[in-house]
């Protein structure tokens, strides 16, 4: 689906996205989601754990960070510090 959307408009991607998304996946990421727009989105990536440290190793190396995050069985859940 990516591939396909990517064909759609020169807009959907940039070299940055298509440079992280590359590496990812040579580092062990076995699904690549983008999200957002205008600078203010994120990739989520899946990773089998033992590749993890792996691919935060080489992903530390470009723009941007590492966050981790996950899963509840609620939804999104956010609270107030």
């Amino acid at each position: 689906g990516w591939q396909a959307k990517k064909q759609t408009s020169d807009k959907v991607t940039n070299d940055e996205i298509d440079s992280i998304e590359a590496i990812a996946r040579a580092n062990g990421a076995t699904a690549v989601k983008v999200s957002g727009a205008g600078g203010g989105g994120f990739i989520m990536m899946f990773v089998e754990p033992i590749n993890k440290y792996q691919l935060v190793q080489c992903l530390s190396k470009e723009a941007g960070h590492v966050q981790d995050f996950q899963f509840s069985v609620n939804g999104a859940e956010s609270w107030k510090a």
